[in-house]
């Protein structure tokens, strides 16, 4: 995988994407990601409640630049895929994804429950699965954990 001055470009096999995320997210010395990944994937980074779409939105400003159409490829795959541009806006902090982890364990709970938990206080009765991805300031504040 080709990576230059701090910046990984890649067509990641669709299998590996969790897994390359979770690894990468930590590694501050890679500040840019431009990536082709299936356009599921990168929908669910803005939509759906998951450990690994807070952890990216937190760590990462995220745009889909192009949408790919199968017929792009040989052989032809059934999906779509989008090249994505991932540029980061915070370092790794192990805490924020300890408590990432745990409370988007608890999506159908209120965050009030999922922070007790998890060993955190707050007081929202928003449930987790509420907050969108990129309300994930939001979604640390409402448990007391403020982060600029």
């Amino acid at each position: 995988m080709p990576i230059i001055r701090g910046q990984i470009v890649s067509s990641l096999p669709y299998q590996i994407t969790y897994d390359f995320f979770k690894e990468i997210v930590k590694l501050n010395e890679i500040y840019r990601l431009v990536l082709i990944l299936q356009k599921d994937f990168v929908d669910k980074l803005f939509n759906e409640p998951t450990y690994i779409s807070f952890l990216l939105n937190f760590h990462f400003t995220i745009n889909i630049k192009d949408v790919i159409p199968p017929t792009f490829f040989k052989p032809i795959p059934k999906v779509y895929s989008a090249i994505s541009i991932f540029n980061r806006v915070r370092k790794y902090d192990k805490r924020v994804d300890e408590v990432i982890s745990c409370v988007s364990r608890y999506r159908n709970k209120t965050l009030r429950r999922a922070s007790q938990l998890c060993g955190l206080n707050s007081n929202s009765g928003l449930k987790v699965r509420e907050f969108k991805p990129w309300q994930v300031l939001e979604l640390l504040s409402s448990m007391g954990l403020n982060y600029v």
